[in-house]
């Protein structure tokens, strides 16, 4: 059986624009498990506002980084690890650059094929990156940077792993997060690269 890692954030967790969770059908994690069927195993892992760096300093569980180790160990063994971050780093209030956000991202796949490498029962971990959709800034719920995001989906498509792009996802109302069709497509994408990169 293959494992599949899903890290995400609240569009992993499946998050509506009711700031409630969608239907367990309506979460692309578990619209996943559905395409690939039972010769794999979903681990849904997304968090409302998780970051891929380790930079907010008011709200630190917020920080993608620092929980990594121990639930990538947890969820061992790991074939495929979905990253699906970024879009939080877009936040106006952070100022990051696409350079950081970019390095950021890339250092989950230097930690499995390095450090964590060890610690997946003589399996190797195929990183998956999924890019930060496109959205809409929703006065007093989410400002991004769409100059920043532009450039991050550039610099991502350098990296020498799979990306899949999500700019054609269908939004919800408040501007960010997937509407449950959007869920769907996402799902369908995925679990047709997943095969390819597994084959």
């Amino acid at each position: 059986m293959k494992r599949i890692l899903c890290y995400g954030d609240s569009n992993t967790w499946g998050q509506s624009d009711h700031d409630t969770r969608y239907p367990e059908g309506d979460q692309w994690p578990l619209a996943l498990q559905r395409h690939l069927g039972e010769d794999y195993h979903i681990i849904q892992e997304g968090l409302g506002g998780r970051n891929a760096g380790n930079f907010e300093t008011a709200e630190l569980y917020r920080n993608g980084q620092d929980p990594f180790e121990v639930i990538y160990r947890s969820a061992s063994p790991v074939d495929v690890l979905i990253v699906s971050l970024g879009t939080n780093d877009l936040k106006t209030k952070y100022a990051r650059s696409a350079g950081q956000i970019a390095t950021d991202l890339w250092w989950y796949e230097r930690m499995v094929t390095g450090d964590l490498a060890e610690y997946n029962n003589g399996r190797q971990t195929k990183t998956l990156y999924v890019c930060p959709a496109q959205f809409s800034d929703v006065d007093g719920y989410f400002q991004g940077d769409q100059s920043v995001r532009s450039e991050l989906i550039t610099a991502m498509g350098q990296f020498d792993a799979p990306v899949v792009t999500a700019d054609e996802l269908p939004i919800s109302a408040d501007g960010v997060h997937y509407a449950p069709e959007g869920h769907h497509i996402l799902a369908q994408k995925l679990a047709t690269k997943i095969v390819e990169v597994l084959a």
